[in-house]
């Protein structure tokens, strides 16, 4: 909280004026839904969503070998037109051949372009994304 008030002091003083309603609604959790509805077993329901692109393996994290790390980016190619706004990621951690759980989260695509069959989108898995959750253009 203390970084909270420090951080919301230094706009205060930035802007010439006073940020409290800001500072209170930071102050709180946040609802519950603003997060996505997920099923029992943690999968993300996005049930007005449209999957504009096949879903693939993308990155594997084996820990009996020494850390690979993240790929800089993510080339995604679409199958069919529309908004490209979300990237829905799933996470599975397995032993041996054995599903041990399943996670899903959803990263934001900034800006959200329109895409049409055939488009391919690059875009940086780098510090935004493990900061801020977005997925920017390369």
């Amino acid at each position: 909280m203390n970084d909270l008030d420090r951080g919301v002091k230094e706009l205060e003083t930035a802007f010439g004026m006073r940020m409290d309603s800001f500072r209170t609604a930071m102050a709180h959790r946040p609802p519950k839904e603003a997060f996505p509805l997920r099923d029992d077993a943690g999968v993300v329901l996005l049930p007005d969503a449209r999957t504009l692109s096949t879903v693939r393996h993308w990155h594997t994290v084996d820990y009996s070998r020494p850390a690979t790390p993240w790929p800089a980016d993510l080339a995604i190619t679409m199958n069919t037109a529309g908004s490209f706004s979300t990237v829905l990621w799933q996470q599975d951690l397995m032993f041996r051949d054995a599903l041990i759980f399943r996670n899903g989260s959803v990263g934001w695509v900034h800006p959200a372009p329109e895409v049409v069959p055939g488009d391919t989108r690059r875009l940086r898995t780098g510090t935004e994304w493990h900061i801020d959750n977005l997925l920017l253009p390369v």
